[in-house]
């Protein structure tokens, strides 16, 4: 993904993607790699990021864990963000199952939007299976 992107969500959602602050550190390869998949799926990352937040805002351990315990044992981290097999993975660390839920969905949508351009696309085999519209596929072969 472009790192104007990246940035939004790394400025966006910070709970959920910035390690700085926690013994976690080691943990993230958002920030040691970035997002490694295409700016279409910008919108679906940044919905699910977005509703990730949300939970994590509204989650009950919340009434009674200290801010410092809840960043250790409940915050949803995002561990990683990359395509594999032409489908989004999202993985993080301190799932619960409304967290897995909404990461499952998003990955299934991913399967359906263009990785390039965003638009509605489907799976591509090829040398590399990737999900693209027709005019990103057609892009993608010519310069091959």
């Amino acid at each position: 993904m472009s790192p104007e992107l990246e940035k939004q969500l790394l400025e966006r959602y910070p709970e959920l993607y910035d390690y700085r602050d926690t013994e976690d550190c080691k943990g993230s390869m958002v920030r040691s790699y970035g997002f490694e998949h295409g700016d279409g799926w910008f919108n679906i990352i940044d919905s699910l990021s977005n509703t990730i937040s949300e939970l994590m805002k509204n989650h009950p351990a919340k009434k009674h864990l200290t801010p410092e315990e809840f960043g250790q044992k409940v915050q949803v981290r995002v561990a990683q963000v990359k395509e594999k097999f032409g489908c989004l993975r999202y993985y993080v660390d301190n799932p619960n199952p409304e967290v897995s839920a909404a990461i499952f969905m998003a990955e299934r949508l991913s399967s359906r939007t263009c990785e390039t351009c965003g638009s509605p696309g489907k799976l591509m085999n090829g040398r590399w299976v990737r999900t693209l519209c027709e005019g990103c596929e057609k892009n993608k072969t010519k310069k091959e």
